[in-house]
């Protein structure tokens, strides 16, 4: 969930027959969208804490996010894998829905952007094959 530009929801009564269908499909039909805020900055890093972490040719990525955030990644350059550590999440990509519950892990083919909603507390963790260890040249070289 690389990922900096969560949407907070809220409970809503007013929700039409396709919204209803399309939130079964998708698992999530305890998702309702309130009206969206943008978080960006420092309320944003408050929300969503990310921990950095370097190793030898790697760069580790750990986000953590509260329940009932709706998150959109950045568009990944390079294939990496992802672990979900703990929550419940349902993701969004050009290839449909998933729900995925923690523990789990994956890749994330390059070129990949995702929509996540966040049922529980999510802690979500990416790991990316770099030399560098300068965030905003991190930055650069794996997203698009």
């Amino acid at each position: 969930m690389s990922q900096r530009g969560p949407i907070r929801t809220g409970g809503s009564s007013s929700h039409s027959a396709a919204q209803g269908r399309r939130a079964r499909v998708a698992g999530a039909s305890d998702l309702r969208l309130a009206a969206p805020v943008k978080v960006v900055g420092e309320e944003l890093d408050q929300l969503l804490p990310l921990k950095h972490m370097h190793g030898d040719g790697c760069y580790v990525r750990e986000l953590s996010a509260p329940a009932g955030i709706v998150a959109v990644t950045k568009i990944h350059k390079k294939e990496h894998p992802f672990f979900l550590m703990k929550g419940d999440v349902t993701v969004v990509t050009k290839e449909g829905f998933q729900r995925i519950t923690a523990p789990y892990y994956g890749m994330t083919p390059a070129g990949t952007q995702r929509v996540v909603y966040t049922h529980t507390e999510t802690q979500w963790v990416t790991v990316h094959a770099t030399e560098l260890t300068d965030l905003q040249e991190i930055e650069d070289e794996i997203i698009a």
